[in-house]
């Protein structure tokens, strides 16, 4: 940081360098009979202004009680390596261009926020002003939170639309491959988010709710389009809304993975008449289910070695069938037995079956308990009461209670498409991944409350987190290879707070610079992104070059 040079500064040259001194004190020296200035040295004069100096340690000793120069709208040391690999992301992705090509202006400030969300596993955008601080982004100046706020307020559903439709169009030629389609709800309380409704809520059924539901690619994770719909309605009348959008977007040979929510004869129906195959997990309450399990239940359960699925240590059973009255085409239905889900499930089952012993008894004690007080216990219990109709004894429904935990540790799969136990189990179980992405928006970016006041700026928040979490689930797919080698040290969390250690630091004349090398671990997780050592090195001298 320059300084203005003090009164009484002497300048003195040693070899190349003119250095600033000034005189401390005066020492008498009787020997010879006159006073001696002692001097020190506090700096180096600039090259580019004689007027200038570079101050070190002895001048900020000397002049502590001067007025000291205005902070720099910068750090002195900024963090560069997540916005380095976050940057080649967007621009393989073709984010970068579809940002720009949607929102124009807004687009440096979008990256950044996004940027923001990730390194700081936040979505306050309060907070983001701190961050820019110390951190190298896209925008040539650091934006406060208002600003960010005005930016939600003002971008259009048309704006978003636009940007679905183009990113979706990079994706719609794949071919044979599977769209897994999930919800999530999130509470809020904010008077105008008119999406919000009571519903079933996961989090706190007495506050209103938004739903969240999300598509991507089955093999690889990747966030195709999402929806945000009303909290009081339920998966399974928004699937068919969902169809036609992937429909709108062009998706034609794909098939859907969903979860029980969305079983259902109409949502089935809704699968044929366009064209699209599915893989369902069953609800175990339809009655066709339960007859289905019922006639493999026992060779299943007699676990011959036959049908016993190693990769997925359960037992496994294919049968062809219809699904409902009227239904002419053949369902390839898969019925899975899991001896360790069984043996949880029954635990569970007898545990309930005694609390409801023990509440059935303490309401004998009581003799005012009446047929409507208790009508949830007559699937399990063979209940008597009095000409009065109070309540006077119960027994267990043995053959009930049986047949129910006969069915204990099974579940089934439905297909449209012919293919084994196996291969349905397999490719329903890499749902797993979107249940990461979910976690992904409320744990690591802020997801669990969405701070904002209106539908529209709600809209444009979730636009920020949709694209955050592509980015981040490209992260999670490029440190795999890492991550199943060390899997202390190259998750997603310590990635980011490796390269957040990559910094720049500015010198005393303003100017930026890297200070040091690149450690081991770092190269490793720049390699993930094709940036070795010297490309980083290059980048950053670009960087330096434009914050100067």
């Amino acid at each position: 940081m320059m300084v203005d040079l003090p009164d009484g500064a002497l300048i003195y040259k040693h070899g190349s360098t003119f250095y600033v001194y000034i005189n401390t004190e005066k020492v008498y020296l009787k020997d010879k009979g006159y006073n001696e200035n002692k001097r020190m040295c506090i700096g180096k004069l600039s090259e580019d202004d004689k007027h200038k100096m570079i101050p070190n340690k002895n001048y900020k000793k000397l002049f502590a009680d001067q007025d000291l120069p205005e902070a720099p709208e910068r750090s002195d040391t900024l963090q560069a390596g997540l916005y380095v690999v976050l940057s080649k992301a967007m621009h393989e992705m073709s984010l970068d261009t579809l940002l720009d090509s949607a929102y124009g202006e807004d687009s440096f400030l979008m990256q950044d926020s996004v940027q923001y969300m990730i390194g700081c596993e936040s979505n306050a955008m309060q907070y983001f002003p701190d961050y820019a601080y110390e951190s190298v982004i896209h925008s040539e100046r650091i934006h406060d939170d208002n600003e960010i706020c005005e930016m939600f307020k003002k971008q259009s559903s048309q704006q978003h639309d636009y940007f679905l439709k183009n990113w979706n169009a990079l994706h719609t030629d794949a071919r044979d491959v599977y769209i897994s389609y999930d919800s999530t709800n999130m509470n809020t309380c904010a008077r105008g988010v008119e999406l919000a409704e009571y519903g079933a809520a996961k989090d706190d059924p007495d506050i209103p709710d938004v739903n969240f539901s999300l598509a991507y690619d089955q093999d690889n994770g990747t966030p195709y389009f999402y929806e945000l719909y009303h909290g009081s309605i339920i998966d399974n009348t928004q699937c068919q809304f969902m169809v036609e959008r992937a429909q709108q977007y062009g998706y034609h040979d794909v098939g859907f993975i969903l979860d029980r929510g969305y079983f259902s004869s109409g949502n089935i129906k809704f699968f044929d008449k366009h064209h699209y195959d599915f893989i369902i997990m069953a609800k175990g309450n339809a009655r066709f289910i339960q007859e289905a399990v019922d006639g493999v239940s026992e060779r299943l359960r007699l676990t011959p070695f036959e049908d016993y699925l190693d990769e997925h240590e359960v037992y496994g059973k294919t049968i062809r069938g219809c699904l409902y009255p009227g239904d002419q085409k053949t369902r390839y239905i898969h019925i899975y037995y899991d001896e360790k889900k069984a043996a949880a499930e029954r635990e569970a089952f007898l545990s309930r079956l005694h609390k409801m012993d023990e509440e059935l008894d303490k309401r004998l004690e009581k003799k005012l308990t009446r047929k409507q007080d208790i009508k949830s216990y007559e699937k399990y219990y063979s209940l008597k009461f009095d000409d009065n109709g109070y309540f006077l004894a119960h027994k267990r429904k043995k053959q009930t209670v049986q047949k129910a935990m006969s069915r204990l540790g099974f579940f089934v799969l439905i297909t449209s498409e012919k293919m084994s136990a196996s291969e349905a189990l397999d490719k329903y179980r890499h749902r797993d991944s979107i249940e990461k992405l979910f976690r992904t928006d409320k744990s690591y970016l802020g997801g669990k409350a969405f701070r904002v006041y209106t539908d529209i700026s709600l809209e444009s928040k979730t636009m920020e987190t949709f694209i955050a979490i592509i980015l981040r689930n490209d992260m999670f797919n490029r440190l795999k290879p890492l991550y199943q080698k060390d899997r202390k040290n190259f998750t997603v969390p310590e990635a980011i707070h490796q390269l957040n250690k990559l910094t720049i630091t500015r010198n005393p004349d303003g100017k930026y610079y890297q200070k040091y090398a690149v450690t081991k671990r770092q190269k490793e997780i720049l390699s993930v992104y094709g940036i070795s050592e010297q490309s980083y090195a290059r980048e950053i001298k670009k960087i330096c070059q434009r914050i100067r």
